[in-house]
This record gives structure tokens, C-alpha cells and sequence, in this order.
């Protein structure tokens, strides 16, 4: 879909690659998939999660991965920084809360959830989904994290001129 980390991850490849390709808008992951799997379409950036089964199922190869790092589920495959392009939009995850929670509750659920973080069973099954797990970051780090985030990406979506469209 338009503006999804698929798109701007796409946008940033034929940018260093100096290609172009033609960005096919779709509703979500599954859709897109298939499309690929059927030839309609010729790449997409997958999140591991979505296309692990049909990797496995021997539908789908991996190029290249856009982490920092190989990952643990496809060993073999190099990040595309290792190929010579160094892109890679950075899914992360956080948790939000309403504006006015008091402090001591945010402090308190970001401990718990980073203790969570710490736990041998919760990387292991968040690494085996394609995550990599890089940080745990205290209230402020993250929402300053998120912050510079925004901004850098909104710069990148700018520069691009990508304009978010609804699918109906």
C-alpha cells in the first residue's frame, strides 16, 4: 500500500540502485503474495513473518535481506547492504499510551516490558518470526526514538513525493 514500509523500503533500493520500478498499491500483504507467487508481479518486500511459508514451500526466494544484519532465519541469504545497497526502512515496535498517563505508569509498564524483552523465550520466538532484536530503550530513549523517526522519514516520504492514498 501506499506509504507502507514495503513502498518506502522499495523507494530506497531503486533510489541507490538508480532503477525504477512501478509501485503496485495493494491491500495488505496476502494479496501482494499471491500476485508474486503468480508471476503478476516481479518483487516485494516481505516481512519474514508473511513470507516464511511460501519460502519453505519453495514459491518464494530471498534476494536479500534489509536488516542490519543476516538473519537468523535465512542464514544464507546477505543483507542488501552486503550486496551494495544499503537500505532498509527499520520496523520497530513500541508501545503507546494515552497522553495524560502519569509518569510512573508509563515507567512502570516500559520495566515490565522490557523485562519481558530479557526473556530467553520471547527473543527466541520474536527471532524466529524474522525480528531482530537490537535494544531495549527506557521511556525517554523511545519516545525521542520515535521522534527522530517521524522527522527522518518524513523527510524521505517528502523527497519522494509519496502521497498516501485510501484503498477502497
Amino acid at each position: 500500500g501506499m506509504g507502507s514500509v514495503h513502498q518506502l523500503t522499495m523507494e530506497q533500493l531503486m533510489r541507490k540502485a538508480n532503477i525504477r520500478m512501478t509501485h503496485v498499491p495493494y491491500k495488505g500483504s496476502p494479496p501482494a503474495l499471491t500476485d508474486l507467487i503468480t508471476g503478476q508481479v516481479s518483487a516485494f518486500f516481505v516481512t519474514p513473518n508473511d513470507g516464511m511459508p511460501h519460502v519453505k514451500a519453495g514459491k518464494l526466494r530471498v534476494l536479500g535481506v534489509a536488516a542490519p544484519q543476516r538473519m537468523k532465519v535465512f542464514p544464507d541469504v546477505p543483507t542488501l547492504a552486503e550486496a551494495g545497497y544499503d537500505v532498509g526502512f527499520p520496523v520497530w515496535l513500541g508501545v503507546s499510551v494515552p497522553a495524560a498517563t502519569p509518569q510512573p505508569v508509563i515507567e512502570r509498564l516500559n520495566g515490565s516490558l522490557n523485562d519481558a524483552m530479557r526473556l530467553p523465550e520471547v527473543t527466541q520466538r520474536l527471532m524466529a518470526g524474522g525480528f531482530v532484536v537490537i535494544e531495549r530503550m527506557t521511556s525517554k530513549q523511545s519516545e525521542d526514538f520515535a521522534r527522530n523517526e517521524f522527522e527522518l522519514w518524513g523527510i524521505f516520504i517528502s523527497s519522494r513525493n509519496i502521497k498516501l492514498e485510501t484503498l477502497d
